[in-house]
């Protein structure tokens, strides 16, 4: 509960806040792509597994892009998904798996399970990753795989 008063906090204040961009204005070279996911959609809450840093640098997330685009519409919500463009060297990227609720009251008087990882990788040029993880109150899990369905080796 406190955690979920604290994110949307941030992102009550974050309004005009810059983001991070993982690609340099000007580079050529290699990328990957690692995407954010979402799993158990209801009507009233999905669960959602996003990257929030990219080696300790905030970036725009598919939690913040959905709340804002759905801010005064009660519990309708579509979710939005975040695909970060990444260079292929070694980074890492902290990531967060919770319960998104698409209004307050829901969030204030539900538990969101949430799990945060950092994972240590260097992304393969061309493959597509994914934020992926289980929210349960038996316990919560968070990685990121590649188009395979293999994890990645994280430190």
């Amino acid at each position: 509960m406190f955690r979920f008063i604290c994110i949307f906090l941030l992102v009550a204040l974050s309004g005009c806040a810059s983001f991070y961009e993982p690609i340099p204005q000007g580079y050529s070279g290699e990328t990957a792509t690692v995407m954010d996911s979402y799993a158990n959609k209801t009507s009233l809450d999905a669960h959602y597994f996003y990257v929030t840093k990219i080696d300790e640098k905030r970036v725009e997330t598919s939690w913040y892009l959905t709340r804002v685009a759905h801010i005064g519409k009660g519990t309708m919500f579509s979710p939005i998904i975040k695909e970060h463009q990444v260079t292929t060297q070694e980074q890492t990227f902290s990531v967060i798996g919770h319960i998104f609720y698409p209004t307050d009251a829901q969030g204030l008087f539900s538990d969101d399970l949430t799990v945060e990882k950092n994972v240590t990788f260097s992304p393969k040029a061309g493959e597509v990753y994914t934020v992926k993880g289980k929210l349960s109150p038996q316990g919560s899990t968070i990685w990121i795989e590649d188009s395979s369905g293999r994890k990645v080796a994280d430190s």
